[in-house]
């Protein structure tokens, strides 16, 4: 339901009620302990007159707390006492137990948001977005261009230079992941329990959602380790939520995958508050007397919540200066070397803050980036910023193609992937604690007290991460082209099937592959038929439908840069409905044919695991060597039911190759036919050959690796792989 379209009865109620608590919560923000807060709420006059009549809050008010008094009179103070309150029969136990369990939200509410009046704030600043959804942020002249974008999408020297310091810069450089989202649109659930589960636990490939992520900081890692012979460990930090027992299920994740092989330490996890929601007209939405229906705030509320809970501070003690922030639900943000580019710019630059865009299709729920020029006095302020596709209406911005397209918009999309320097967030903050806010009507399923499915309009206050851009802007005293304009921020371009493809709701018959799982691996097969043309490959198109003509996917240590792969694997052909699976780092593939299924994995991908079982990047991995080999099976079964984005797949047949600890697997001119399973032992060369028309594999002992590759920039920065051999 669009917000323009409420009853303006109820517009007249809201307005009113904003007249009258803009000047409580501007008392309240003022207000420097509990007991100027208790003051300025016990004299509003709704208060007052609520607490002269029966309630059960009259037996508790008087023995408790005055934190607590203070935010039960401020539920009282905005008109939602006889919501939250209600008038259910409850015995005392279960309205002591239902009280303590409010005030652990009321109180979370009003410490969070106290910069803008705690509860109260909390309250008008929903209802103002909620009544006067035509209220700009920027002024009525601000004119809005498409910003001019640095171009990464091909390998210049300027974008051979960023990706070069963002590798020199490495250990300067953290990640942060919001992964505290509802996901109800995916539907994902517990397939024991049926319990609904968050974004983050979403099986894609054969890995979950956190799962990938973190893989592609330890290949990132890896790299550093091949190039400088160094290890290093990237910190990773996650805002985590308390919906559908996110915190508890991602602490959960990552302690059954043993931290990934990583330190404990070497996380730093947060959870965001869950606040109450709000009907069209304007009131909190209950499931139960004292049981407030609660949402995720919006992961705008993360750069406070990083200061508020230490994260930054946890950061520049690891002499971590800037982060990449990356969405849990953009599994294909990190194909080739575009983030290295993007964070490399920033890094290169000193920037404050970046947008990794990209194209943008019309009529998408995208938010776009824009740059503002706004005249203000004798001046010219500039600033890059984002927009929500919710918004465009209320700045003017058309959602029509650029010209000579047809299905792009002349503006970027926003992606979520952002580039931030932590102290001059951390300044911002100081003016902007809580960047972006609005409010956005949604349908919303829930169980009210009784276990009876609901579904209605309800809105939360909602922020935008992305939105703290706008704290950095420069002033000019004249109006500048783009070219001429030098800002704290910058935004790069790079090919949209390489930046984003989100997996954000489930697939339905019929509709829009865009933002599913299904579309997802698409775009990522478009990606790896790329790959496999530049290393020399026949390979056929790929199809739009959910049974592709192939499928080949790769460990990100292979490469991940698709210059590194494809000194890796040269030259070949795909048949089609071929599948290639390369779970390996140390290979090398000269002239293979493939017609079926081949699955290359070994158990040490990048390293060793020491004795805290922690991976420790090193030369003792498989290897595997391939030339002029043919692979002729029968692969997968196309006639049975095949999920590829979750790698659940029916082979007839398969070559399948699985390198234990430092074993190496070698094979030269021969032909692998049907449904083959080589196991190459630790300490094991395994060299199959083709005698007499029978292969034969003989296995040789071996104290350390026979090869590997050596990596190194060259004067130009491109990354140049040599192969030593050791033996």
């Amino acid at each position: 339901m669009a917000l323009d379209s409420f009853l303006s009865e109820a517009c007249v109620i809201l307005t009113q009620d904003i007249e009258r608590l803009a000047p409580l919560a501007e008392k309240l923000k003022e207000a420097l302990s509990w007991q100027e807060k208790e003051e300025a709420i016990a004299d509003d006059p709704l208060v007052q007159e609520y607490l002269c009549n029966p309630s059960i809050l009259k037996t508790f008010l008087p023995s408790a707390s005055i934190e607590c008094v203070f935010v039960l009179k401020s539920v009282i103070a905005i008109g939602q006492a006889e919501a939250v309150f209600g008038s259910e029969d409850l015995t005392t136990e279960e309205i002591d137990k239902r009280i303590e369990k409010l005030l652990e939200t009321l109180l979370t509410v009003e410490k969070f948001y106290r910069e803008i009046g705690g509860i109260v704030g909390y309250h008008l600043s929903m209802i103002k977005l909620l009544c006067r959804p035509e209220e700009r942020s920027y002024g009525p002249k601000a004119a809005y261009r498409a910003p001019d974008m640095m171009d990464i999408s091909t390998l210049s020297k300027d974008v051979k230079q960023a990706i070069y310091c963002s590798i020199e810069n490495m250990n300067q450089l953290a990640e942060i992941y919001p992964v505290g989202g509802a996901a109800d649109r995916l539907k994902l659930s517990d397939p024991l329990t049926g319990s609904f589960l968050p974004a983050a636990k979403l099986q894609f490939c054969g890995k979950t959602l956190l799962e990938r992520l973190v893989t592609d900081v330890q290949a990132k890692e890896y790299l550093y380790f091949k190039l400088k012979g160094q290890q290093i460990t990237v910190p990773i930090a996650m805002m985590t939520s308390s919906e559908k027992n996110n915190h508890e299920r991602i602490l959960s994740l990552c302690s059954e995958m043993q931290f990934f092989h990583r330190k404990e330490e070497s996380f730093f996890f947060f959870c965001q508050p869950s606040v109450p929601t709000i009907t069209k007209e304007g009131r909190w939405c209950m499931q139960g007397a004292l049981q407030p229906l609660l949402r995720p705030g919006g992961h705008g509320v993360i750069w406070k919540l990083a200061r508020d809970t230490g994260c930054f501070e946890w950061l520049k003690k690891q002499n971590v200066t800037k982060a990449l922030v990356r969405q849990i639900n953009n599994p294909i943000a990190s194909e080739d070397y575009g983030l290295y580019a993007f964070s490399g710019i920033g890094l290169k630059n000193d920037k404050d803050i970046g947008f990794c865009s990209c194209s943008r299709l019309v009529k998408s729920a995208e938010g776009t980036n824009v740059l503002i020029e706004e005249r203000k006095g004798d001046a010219y302020e500039y600033t890059l910023t984002n927009i929500e596709y919710c918004d465009f209406q209320k700045y003017g911005i058309a959602d029509e193609p650029s010209i000579g397209e047809v299905s792009f918009s002349k503006y970027p999309s926003n992606t979520n992937l952002l580039f931030i320097d932590i102290e001059a967030i951390e300044e911002a903050l100081v003016d902007t604690p809580i960047p972006g806010m609005l409010v956005n009507l949604k349908k919303i399923s829930y169980k009210d007290e009784d276990g009876r499915l609901k579904e209605e309009p309800l809105a939360r206050l909602e922020s935008m991460m992305q939105n703290i851009a706008d704290c950095f802007t420069e002033s000019f005293t004249s109006s500048k082209d783009d070219s001429a304009i030098d800002l704290p921020s910058y935004i790069t371009y790079n090919t949209r099937r390489k930046t984003i493809s989100t997996t954000k709701k489930e697939y339905i018959i019929g509709s829009s592959l865009m933002e599913t799982p299904e579309g997802c691996f698409i775009d990522m097969m478009h990606n790896a038929r790329e790959l496999l043309l530049l290393c020399g490959f026949t390979i056929a198109s790929v199809k739009e439908d959910l049974l592709p003509a192939f499928s080949f996917q790769y460990h990100p240590a292979l490469g991940p840069f698709y210059s590194i792969i494809a000194q890796k694997l040269q030259g070949g052909s795909f048949s089609l409905g071929s599948e290639l699976e390369l779970a390996i780092a140390q290979l090398e593939i000269k002239g293979l044919t493939l017609d079926g299924s081949l699955r290359i994995e070994a158990e040490n991908i990048m390293g060793h695991l020491d004795v805290d079982n922690l991976l420790c990047y090193s030369d003792h991995v498989g290897k595997c060597h391939l030339k002029n080999v043919r692979i002729v099976n029968e692969g997968i079964d196309y006639d049975k039911s095949c999920v590829f984005w979750k790698s659940e797949l029916t082979r007839r047949q398969s070559c399948h190759i699985k390198i234990l600890g430092n074993g190496e697997f070698f094979a030269e001119n021969v032909t692998l036919i049907g449904d083959l399973l080589f196991i190459v032992p630790d300490g094991i060369r395994m060299i199959v050959k083709e005698i007499e028309g029978q292969i034969q594999a003989v296995q040789m002992p071996i104290n350390h690796p026979s090869w590997k590759w050596n990596y190194g920039f060259t004067l130009e920065h491109d990354i140049l792989l040599t192969k030593s051999v050791l033996c």
